[in-house]
């Protein structure tokens, strides 16, 4: 199962026949979407001269697996791209760098923009004045938008806070996290959600949340989460099942987890499971002891009992804990973030 999991590659640029230094590094800790770190890093390589206009770029397929991440990743860093225009498509044969200042990378849309401008110059409006005319219409873009309320739902505490914290990088949204248990709960449950624009749920729990929310399904998004590379490699390196603790905030987390130890072919017996929620402070503390390795969720998702000083006191007794980082995969992140931006052109058009 160690192979499946997500290795993020380089990729050497190939220039003028050689094979040079300069790579794209994607970074899988940070919140930075790995299509925006691409993106970030053809721009940089174009800057500093290493990307010349006219030098081809990998095909999508062909730079998804070199850098070990799935084509939608790279087709939407290269749209970016394309729609900016740092890279232009020539049909039939491959995408370039296109020349600084050059409208041959720009979108159908882009020359649109264009093609205003040129009907404004006619008008005899001075480059200045247009430039006047877009910022206003920009700053109307940015400002005259209401926020994006968006709803996140889920079974558990953990889930939540992983989906909440990555969104917590998109602009102008409200974010409000709902148990599921709580909705099935509600005793009108369509009223307390019609005030969102999106609802974000995970697929585990979509058909029964579009159920249980009838007449305003359009608006649920199913993402998927998973745990990172560096957590399936830390799992992967348990070499004594019997003495590995979990501690979770709740049940179902802990459900999450075990599944991917069972995957690793990890068999921590039953017992070794606890969640701090049932546990008192001193049944934390004592189930510690003695145990070799302890996974935990990251303790900015747990309100956990358990004090840092005693996990600096697990790791002086030569225990190994393991974060366990569970986050939203990168194809449902750029679905959702396609979805914003589509509410938030809808809402511009109706003001």
């Amino acid at each position: 199962m160690i192979n499946k999991a997500r290795k993020y590659k380089n990729w050497y640029v190939p220039i003028r026949g050689d094979v040079l230094n300069q790579v794209i590094s994607l970074d899988e800790k940070t919140s930075t979407p790995v299509y925006r770190q691409i993106c970030a890093s053809i721009i940089e390589m174009k800057k500093n001269g290493i990307l010349k206009e006219n030098d081809k770029l990998p095909t999508e397929r062909s730079l998804s697996e070199q850098l070990g991440v799935s084509r939608g990743t790279v087709k939407k860093a290269y749209a970016d791209l394309m729609k900016d225009g740092y890279i232009v498509s020539k049909r039939g044969n491959g995408t370039y760098i296109s020349s600084k200042g050059s409208h041959r990378g720009i979108d159908k849309d882009g020359l649109k923009v264009v093609d205003t401008i040129e009907e404004l110059k006619k008008f005899g409006y001075s480059y200045d004045e247009i430039k006047v005319i877009f910022d206003l219409f920009m700053s109307r873009m940015e400002n005259g938008f209401e926020m994006v309320n968006i709803a996140i739902v889920d079974c558990n505490q953990e889930a939540l806070t992983a989906l909440k914290r990555r969104f917590l990088i998109l602009k102008n949204v409200n974010l409000t996290t709902v148990l599921l248990s709580d909705v099935r709960e509600f005793k009108y449950p369509v009223d307390v959600f019609k005030k969102f624009d999106l609802i974000v749920t995970t697929k585990t729990h979509y058909l029964e949340l579009h159920t249980i929310l009838n007449g305003i399904g359009d608006k649920i998004v199913k993402t998927v989460l998973s745990a990172d590379k560096e957590t399936v490699i830390n799992l992967a390196g348990i070499k004594d099942p019997e003495n590995t603790g979990i501690i979770t905030k709740s049940v179902r987390f802990a459900e999450i987890i075990k599944s991917n130890l069972y995957s690793l072919s990890i068999d921590v017996p039953e017992e070794n499971f606890v969640s701090s929620d049932e546990q008192s402070v001193d049944s934390i503390l004592e189930f510690i002891e003695g145990k070799k390795y302890l996974v935990v969720p990251p303790m900015y998702s747990i309100d956990f009992k358990l004090s840092g000083n005693s996990i600096l006191e697990f790791v002086r007794e030569d225990g190994e804990p393991i974060i366990f980082k569970y986050n939203i995969e990168d194809g449902s992140m750029i679905y959702v973030e396609e979805k914003i931006k589509e509410i938030r052109e809808k809402k511009f058009l109706e003001k």
